[in-house]
């Protein structure tokens, strides 16, 4: 947002935006980048895509937009101010469903990384449809690359649960409205405190499966503990169903 101003104030001023995944990640992350950047208005003439691993960029003067780390809690670098979020969820999904009437109940796959796969993502996937028909919801299996990201606007934007490894998809909650479910299995490490800040920030109920997450540490695959998962999803679709408090 802030560099967004910036170039509009300036028309000298270029974004430079990596040309390749960094230190050989997900090539999802360059389209996705290019797409978010039109989506706010960028003008493609304005970005500067460059290889890093190829060559050095020389200008006249580097502007680094980034977020001052106040706090002396490790790994909180990793969690962008509250004011940035709501920021980002304002410019691409304003609006929500009330809580009770949001259907989605989503599980981020992560089948196609390298790492912190969910070794039981079928059987996770089968208990998920199974309360997703119990409480009149709707199951979806989110796989990020491929889509747009207004259609992972659209499949967030009307969650009621979304459950996941820890992992950059539930960056996607920021998608999501006041009240909304987030399910992780976490990571020791003290970056893995970032999604619960997310959550925290955005005003998203959030939940740790620890006991899905075994040895715990941040390269390790997953086996999701069924029962755990299943009574912490009961517990937040049962509160659904009881009556609203009036006001006396």
């Amino acid at each position: 947002m802030i560099a967004k101003e910036l170039l509009d104030a300036d028309p000298s001023i270029m974004l430079l935006v990596p040309a390749n995944p960094p230190r050989n990640k997900s090539s999802t992350r360059v389209p996705f980048a290019m797409q978010y950047l039109q989506l706010l208005g960028f003008n493609e003439s304005r970005i500067f895509p460059y290889d890093g691993d190829v060559h050095r960029v020389a200008v006249d003067k580097m502007i680094y937009v980034d977020w001052w780390d106040r706090s002396n809690r490790p790994g909180m670098h990793f969690c962008p101010p509250q004011a940035a979020l709501l920021a980002v969820r304002k410019q691409f999904a304003p609006e929500h469903l009330p809580l009770k009437q949001r259907l989605n109940i989503v599980l981020i796959s992560r089948a196609d990384t390298k790492h912190r796969k969910l070794l039981n993502e079928a059987a996770l996937k089968d208990l998920l449809i199974e309360l997703s028909a119990k409480y009149n919801k709707q199951f979806q299996l989110f796989v990020g690359a491929g889509l747009t990201i207004p259609q992972t606007v659209q499949i967030f934007q009307q969650a009621r649960i979304v459950l996941a490894p820890h992992g950059a998809g539930l960056a996607n909650t920021i998608f999501c409205g006041d009240g909304s479910a987030v399910i992780e299995l976490p990571i020791q490490e003290t970056h893995g405190r970032d999604m619960a800040h997310l959550s925290r920030a955005m005003a998203l109920d959030y939940w740790m499966a620890a006991r899905s997450t075994t040895p715990f540490n941040f390269l390790s695959d997953v086996t999701a503990n069924l029962e755990e998962v299943r009574r912490i999803v009961e517990t937040i679709l049962q509160r659904d169903l009881q009556p609203e408090l009036s006001e006396s």
